[in-house]
């Protein structure tokens, strides 16, 4: 390959980077370096050499640029909504997943909404001293309630989860003692949706039967998955996500 077809290598990554759909994209790379590999030679005019190690960086930064940018994106499961025999909020925020948990339910795409107690450290202590508080799980079901899903449509479970690994066993115990259900749908926040996703599917694994899972966007969320760093609440949740989902590789997946 000739210094001017090395650049035009160059400004073909350069141009699927500027058209980015991250997943498409690294691939689409990838396999440009692969094509490009064997015959790929570094220019030895030093002129050329400057300008190549300069597209190269500009390369690079355009590449941090990006995925940078779509970091809030990367974070959303896009699953499409489909009929199943019970939906699983997973405990958090509780407005957008009480709206989507609720317009699923009213949809007719479940009949069923289920979710396990959530730990909150210091409870034990404030109800020996006669304070009284509210559960989220609690909260949950006044809220789906008032949005007109029935008592008897909501289920809370009696184990307690400090953590969405622990939710992933406790709908995982649940399932294995009820055979009868073969799909579940995930409610969750916007942000939250790729790492539930992998903790929920590595956790069923396991099962006698199969159960098909699905974990929908959630739009009634406030999360600003395209423009992450242009408000604080959605800066923090993708800082906060990227530091659990280093926590899923190396811990967490190794345990359930």
């Amino acid at each position: 390959m000739n210094p001017t077809n090395n650049h035009l290598f160059l400004l073909e990554i350069l141009a699927i980077i500027y058209d980015l759909n991250v997943k498409h994209s690294l691939i689409a790379i990838y396999i440009k370096f692969i094509e490009n590999m064997s015959p790929f030679t570094i220019p030895s005019n030093p002129m050329l050499m400057r300008r190549f190690k300069l597209a190269f960086v500009l390369l690079l930064l355009l590449f941090a640029f990006f995925s940078i940018r779509n970091m809030g994106l990367l974070l959303v499961s896009k699953d499409k909504p489909l009929p199943s025999d019970m939906i699983f909020v997973l405990l958090g925020p509780v407005p957008d997943r009480a709206l989507l948990a609720a317009e699923f339910f009213n949809d007719g795409l479940t009949h069923k909404i289920l979710m396990a107690n959530e730990y909150q450290a210091g409870l034990d202590a404030a109800l020996a001293e006669r304070l009284h508080i509210d559960k989220t799980s609690d909260v949950f079901v006044k809220a789906l309630q008032s949005l007109n899903v029935p008592a008897n449509a909501i289920e809370v479970l009696p184990d307690v989860a400090a953590s969405t690994r622990d939710e992933a066993i406790i709908l995982r115990n649940y399932l294995e003692q009820h055979s009868d259900i073969k799909s579940v749908m995930i409610v969750t926040s916007s942000f939250h949706g790729l790492r539930a996703k992998k903790l929920f599917s590595l956790a069923i694994e396991g099962l006698e039967h199969e159960v098909r899972l699905v974990v929908p966007e959630n739009k009634h969320s406030v999360f600003n998955a395209k423009k992450w760093w242009s408000d604080r609440y959605s800066a923090t949740m993708v800082a906060l996500e990227y530091l659990k989902l280093t926590n899923f590789y190396f811990s967490d997946r190794f345990t359930l």
